[in-house]
């Protein structure tokens, strides 16, 4: 019965007010005041109750007091779905983030990313830049989900995001996009995507077993643009594809140079997967794209014909790659090639050329979920007819996972050959790492 229930929780909650009470005291009641207080409240409930039952009597059915809204211990901001009817205000709650409209699942989060880089340039992506301090991503993001098999997410940077030094830095989208998941096997997104080349590229920027990506992913792969994707995974998730077409010229922009494309395929999938030959994935990928005014530095790419290249790519491009990783145990080993064919519509640097970048990395956990080791090697060349143009690098370092990649702490250091710098140019980088 309603009306027993009710009483037995106000009889629970009177119990255990009296324990709380008695324990803030300083000085301890006696017994017999301790019996006349609960005799006080048997009295009110006894009386609430009969008030009660007679509101039962003549058919109203009595109404619950609203319960007050209470933080969790760990938590400063509560994300909630709003309800269908307006909470009532409650000015000792706390500030809530309340969706404004009805939503499944509602949630916010993000990371930030401080860094230390200190040294001679490593590679040519740090020419010119000093020893720093300074937020490599700092982001904030909203994810949601409707009950009609739609869901989205809105993110921003207030970081630099870039590795090119910069001042006055503004918030940015970094991810921005609206997804129908209805079909594990078809799932239609559009937004602010990753094109589906370059392994690395694609993996989460907190996962990365390196502080910075390989030279030839930033150089040959690119960057979240405004575009359509195509998402699915097949046979329990063993087997997936990513299609996408996107502007083809960078972020933040709703500006396409031309009336074509940039269209990119993936398909990845695990190999195999046991206790004692551990796991292998991989994954294969092509893309294709017809540029009017691309951003694309180090080639050599010169398209107003200054003495200084200005590094803007007009003509046709297109790229392949692959890439697989090897768990067993404490170890794992990954690769990643990628290589790219580009016909300037000027013929500068040259009227056809390849490029490529490659890596094979290594980590190893010196200590079970806590000390991780990893030693890259990687190699970047933008001509493959030319001659000592190629920078070949090692970078070693060590990840300590305080609470797995959420809270990491990393050390790397960056050393070998590059053009026009001096041998062993190294550079060490050093980042503390918060997922909330």
């Amino acid at each position: 019965m309603p009306i027993r229930l009710r009483f037995a929780t106000h009889c629970a909650t009177l119990l255990a007010a009296a324990v709380v009470v008695s324990a803030a005291q300083a000085a301890a009641p006696t017994l017999e005041e301790r019996l006349a207080a609960l005799e006080a409240g048997y009295a009110e409930l006894k009386a609430e109750n009969t008030q009660l039952r007679a509101l039962v009597a003549a058919g109203t059915t009595p109404v619950a007091p609203t319960p007050a809204i209470t933080a969790e211990p760990a938590a400063q901001v509560m994300v909630a779905a709003r309800a269908n009817t307006t909470a009532p205000a409650n000015n000792d709650a706390p500030a809530q983030v309340l969706a404004a409209g009805n939503v499944a699942r509602l949630t916010l989060g993000g990371f930030v990313q401080a860094q230390y880089e200190a040294g001679d340039a490593g590679d040519a992506r740090f020419v010119g830049v000093n020893d720093r301090f300074y937020i490599r991503r700092g982001r904030i993001s909203v994810t949601g989900a409707f009950a009609e098999h739609f869901d989205f997410r809105v993110e921003a940077d207030f970081g630099a995001n870039s590795l090119s030094p910069s001042s006055g830095l503004r918030a940015a989208a970094n991810e921005i996009y609206v997804n129908w998941n209805k079909y594990p096997a078809a799932n239609l997104r559009i937004g602010y995507l990753k094109p589906a080349f370059g392994a690395e590229q694609l993996a989460s920027d907190l996962t990365t077993p390196t502080i910075e990506r390989f030279l030839g992913s930033d150089r040959i792969a690119d960057g979240r643009q405004p575009g359509l994707g195509l998402y699915g995974s097949f046979l329990e998730k063993r087997l997936g594809y990513t299609v996408t077409f996107g502007n083809g010229n960078g972020n933040n922009s709703s500006l396409n140079d031309n009336d074509s494309f940039m269209s990119a395929v993936r398909l990845y999938g695990t190999l195999f997967d046991s206790p004692r030959a551990g796991r292998l994935t991989g994954g294969i990928n092509a893309m294709r794209s017809d540029d009017t005014l691309l951003s694309k530095p180090g080639f050599g790419f010169n398209l107003s014909g200054g003495t200084v290249p200005d590094a803007i790519f007009r003509g046709e491009r297109s790229g392949w790659g692959i890439d697989a990783a090897w768990s067993l145990g404490r170890a794992t080993l990954s690769g990643e090639l990628l290589r790219q064919s580009f016909k300037p519509d000027n013929a500068v640097p040259a009227a056809d050329f390849d490029a490529q970048g490659w890596h094979l990395t290594a980590t190893y956990m010196l200590l079970p979920q806590r000390l991780e080791a990893t030693l890259r090697r990687e190699v970047f060349d933008p001509d493959l007819d030319v001659a000592g143009d190629a920078t070949e690098n090692w970078v070693a370092g060590l990840n300590y996972l305080i609470k797995g990649s959420d809270i990491k702490l990393m050390v790397n250091y960056m050393f070998g050959d590059a053009p026009n710098l001096p041998d062993d140019s190294g550079r060490l980088f050093a980042r503390m790492q918060i997922a909330y």
